[in-house]
């Protein structure tokens, strides 16, 4: 992990040079002002040492303090000889509470580095089996695959796969594009998507608390991107 102090801009870098870079966080509020971590605020960068259930590792958080006394957080888990970080992008009102209805704790603009030798896909999840639609290996075409998605490389099977693990309020949509070329150009996990899919004609209906959080999202590179699909289940 690797958090710029100046820009708000994180990086993933795994061991085998795969890599997310130049990624930022960002959430919508109910007045429509876009909070997001590339902003020019206060910024603090916190590193601790943490033990869970999913193990020992470090936790770096990053918070944003804006003029109104809203806070972004965004949280970054990193365990002990695994492969997966965890990402996870809150806001908070401090006296006050904050409302909003899309969250995205990733969102990158720029080529993902991903070495591969044959061509990429990328895995489609459907919400849900109602209207008979299945899971699809090409979902450039599809917009968001839902709660979960993958880019692999079709002849080595290597590959990162991006989740949701936290179920619990929202509808979570995971979206990566790709140019002439075949290269990832764009990579955002949102929470609070609405699509046809999601059976939804209005925006994701606004959560109002104290603190307001995304699910904890996990990116991780494997071998093959099956046995990741396997560790997320």
């Amino acid at each position: 992990m690797v958090v710029d102090a100046r820009t708000g801009l994180y990086d993933i870098i795994w061991p085998n040079g795969d890599a997310l870079r130049n990624t930022h966080a960002e959430a919508r509020l109910r007045d429509g002002t876009l909070l997001t971590t590339t902003s020019k605020t206060r910024r603090t960068i916190t590193v601790e040492k943490v033990a869970d259930l999913l193990g020992h590792g470090i936790k770096l958080t990053e918070r944003l303090v804006t003029n109104s006394s809203t806070e972004l957080r965004v949280e970054f888990w990193v365990y002990d000889d695994a492969p997966e970080v965890i990402v996870r992008t809150g806001i908070t009102g401090n006296t006050r509470t904050v409302s909003t209805n899309s969250i995205s704790p990733i969102v990158s603009n720029t080529t993902l580095h991903f070495k591969r030798r044959g061509p990429l896909q990328s895995l489609y999840v459907p919400y849900d089996n109602d209207q008979y639609s299945r899971y699809q290996s090409d979902s450039w075409s599809q917009g968001n695959s839902h709660e979960l998605g993958a880019v692999y490389d079709d002849q080595e099977q290597k590959g990162i796969v991006v989740g949701s693990i936290d179920h619990d309020t929202w509808k979570t949509g995971v979206r990566f594009r790709k140019d002439a070329q075949g290269n990832v150009i764009e990579a955002r996990v949102t929470a609070g998507v609405v699509d046809k899919q999601t059976h939804d004609s209005e925006a994701h209906g606004f959560i109002t608390e104290p603190i307001v959080q995304s699910p904890r999202i996990i990116l991780g590179d494997y071998r093959n991107w099956k046995t990741g699909l396997e560790r997320y289940w």
